[in-house]
């Protein structure tokens, strides 16, 4: 990922328990909106550590994400088995998934971005379209689509219509 156009980009660092967010400035785009929900975050998830994983890579394989995440939220079902192989003590299960309130009659913009490692995203609304409005800060003539394919590090801006559909 590019970061003030470099690569690689700054070391972000964090402790346990921080937060880290992004920070999104609006580019361009083709068409109005009533509400800008800011950045969505997507990204792969792993449980094991980055050595672990690093290691596992060069001895045999790429390990396939534990779970997916959306604004640092996502469900994942811990193993709670002592017995268990796949026992992690510092596994916390019953989290949430992320949930975003819309209003019928607006037309919302979302941002979506891909932060993951080692997946490309599909990203999808149950019986709604997007229009797409720009890309990578590339405003682009409008087009409906319902599934959104985001690559990792892309920005995809799209905005959602909920006039007519009386769904949310």
């Amino acid at each position: 990922m590019l970061i003030n156009q470099r690569y690689p980009g700054p070391t972000i660092e964090a402790d346990w328990g921080d937060t880290i967010s992004a920070l999104k400035i609006n580019g361009p785009t083709s068409m109005n909106y009533d509400a800008d929900l800011g950045p969505v975050l997507i990204t792969d998830w792993y449980h094991k550590d980055a050595f672990f994983l690093f290691h596992s890579e060069l001895t045999s394989s790429l390990q396939s994400p534990d779970s997916n995440l959306t604004n640092g939220k996502g469900v994942y079902h811990c193993c709670s088995s002592k017995d268990s192989p796949v026992f992690d003590p510092k596994c916390t299960g019953n989290t949430s998934r992320h949930i975003a309130y819309f209003d019928q009659g607006k037309t919302y913009k979302l941002s979506i971005v891909s932060t993951a490692a080692d997946m490309r995203f599909t990203f999808w609304i149950d019986r709604h379209n997007f229009s797409v409005v720009g890309t990578d800060f590339v405003p682009i003539h409008p087009y409906n689509t319902s599934p959104i394919n985001v690559a990792i590090g892309k920005i995809a801006d799209r905005t959602l219509d909920l006039g007519s559909l009386g769904l949310c």
